[in-house]
């Protein structure tokens, strides 16, 4: 199951953000202090992930090449601050050091099951989910929400028939960012009946938040995909 009806799950690949985003866009992300404060190489970095669970509860993840030990030396925990869960060291119950990934947050344990526990991933149990992260799984900054992702007000005639959603974003060369929200049905059908009936209603949602200019709407199997040229490097 997804962790929440209110979650949302946002993932950035660091170095690829790191080659093609404007330097100013990567570094509103702060790596390099992330990797001051832990004693680690922001080169080492690989994704980023935020699971937000709801205004003030989020969990970091950061993937990448660590030392555990070498971690908690840099941030010099004295040994009754220390746990160990298998490979992985934690610090005031609030951070899980592995060798390939820094889990940072109160409720590290969701991320830390998922990783190293008998808990499968969405794409492991749920076809819907499959088809809408496999989709999405090529974007350099992308998140994923049950439901309509694209109604902040919960107000959008379409919020019963979204199954779930995401949005990528991509380099389209120089200043300018590719926006892709996916909105995922539970048919081809009825992926095809929402956008013949509520094309402008998807438009409008997709771009109330951007000035960017419409590229494409269109169906992909039981996705309806809205394409947006923007300025804009984040969500």
């Amino acid at each position: 199951m997804f962790p929440d009806e209110q979650a949302e799950i946002t993932a950035l690949d660091v170095q690829t953000a790191r080659e093609q985003y404007p330097a100013d866009a990567y570094a509103e992300f702060g790596f390099s202090d992330i990797a001051t404060a832990y004693g680690v190489s922001e080169s080492d970095f690989e994704d980023f992930i935020i699971l937000s669970l709801g205004v003030e509860d989020e969990i970091l993840a950061i993937t990448g090449s660590y030392d555990p030990e070498s971690v908690v030396e840099h941030l010099g925990v004295a040994d009754d601050r220390l746990q160990t869960v298998g490979d992985y060291k934690i610090v005031d119950s609030d951070l899980a050091i592995g060798q390939s990934v820094l889990i940072i947050g109160s409720s590290y344990e969701m991320l830390l099951d998922a990783r190293a526990g008998d808990t499968p991933t969405l794409g492991e149990t749920d076809d819907t989910w499959r088809d809408l992260l496999g989709a999405i799984s090529d974007g350099t900054l992308v998140s994923v929400q049950d439901g309509n992702g694209l109604a902040d007000d919960g107000q959008s005639p379409l919020d019963a028939d979204v199954e779930c959603s995401g949005l990528e974003l991509n380099s389209a060369g120089g200043q300018r960012a590719l926006i892709r929200a996916h909105l995922m049905f539970d048919s081809e059908d009825r992926a095809q009946e929402v956008l013949d009936n509520n094309r402008q209603d998807i438009i409008d949602s997709a771009t109330d938040e951007t000035d960017g200019s419409l590229e494409q709407v269109e169906r992909d199997g039981a996705r309806i995909v809205v394409t947006i040229e923007t300025e804009t490097f984040n969500f």
